[in-house]
């Protein structure tokens, strides 16, 4: 029997990445790390309305999407890492024990050479984005902003030393939908990625996976990138009709190919 094991956040779409796992294999054991992400301190009340637009939003839409999915039947229970835990010599000692032969992660801090040197072969990072143009955090959300929207994509890759670097294993781009806006583009992205990651787990267990080394290093973004600038443009985009426009403009491209 594989043995799988899955290491993952505390919020919705973590839990769904779980669900979605679990409905298609048998998984070992089941590790979220409880990641608090950090709230800026708002300058003036119009950068505290766009940062509570967008995640109220967010968290709207999540719920509609991803909370519903509510078959736990098939799993094992889950084992809470507190922040900083993750790099424990516990949690290394705990992995080991379990002998896994295949690690699926998505959402997790960045792992330190302690855990590398181990399992980083058979560690796969489902990563919600293009990484020959978009690495680090908040990868759906940056082509976003950017109105980059044909690099918007999610990518299975196997984790190094380095940020989003690792051999590909999977990639798809992000369909885009006359009516998207920035939390359904965000959202498609996170289940395509998710079904890739099932998909790589089957071409695992049949013998038949195939790694290619990325060609391009694409920006590095991290979390203090996301500012209330950023969510700003983004809410312009999308209330300006810029967004949708620039959606208009890929699917007639694509329709003359």
């Amino acid at each position: 029997m594989n043995n799988i094991i899955v290491i993952t956040g505390t919020h919705a779409r973590h839990q769904y990445f779980i669900d979605r796992l679990a409905e298609c294999f048998q998984l070992s054991a089941v590790f979220c790390e409880n990641f608090i992400y950090p709230t800026p301190t708002f300058q003036t009340d119009k950068d505290q309305n766009n940062w509570d637009w967008f995640f109220d939003r967010r968290d709207e839409y999540e719920k509609n999407t991803f909370a519903t999915h509510h078959d736990k039947s098939a799993l094992p229970p889950s084992t809470t890492l507190e922040p900083g835990e993750i790099h424990s010599e516990q949690f290394i000692d705990r992995l080991k024990e379990l002998k896994p032969d295949f690690i699926a992660i998505f959402g997790t801090s960045i792992f330190k050479k302690s855990y590398l040197d181990i399992f980083s072969p058979i560690t796969f990072n489902l990563h919600l984005g293009l990484p020959q143009y978009y690495r680090g955090s908040s990868c759906n959300f940056w082509p976003i902003h950017d109105l980059r929207i044909e690099h918007l994509g999610a990518t299975v890759h196997q984790i190094n030393s380095g940020i989003d670097t690792g051999n590909i294993a999977a990639q798809k781009n992000t369909p885009l939908e006359e009516h998207d806006d920035e939390q359904t583009l965000a959202g498609r992205t996170m289940q395509i990625g998710v079904q890739l990651m099932i998909d790589v787990i089957n071409s695992w267990q049949e013998g038949k996976l195939e790694l290619t080394p990325s060609k391009m290093v694409g920006q590095l973004y991290k979390i203090s990138d996301f500012k209330t600038s950023a969510i700003e443009r983004v809410r312009e985009s999308v209330e300006s009709g810029k967004l949708k426009k620039r959606i208009a403009e890929l699917n007639s491209q694509e329709k003359l190919k």
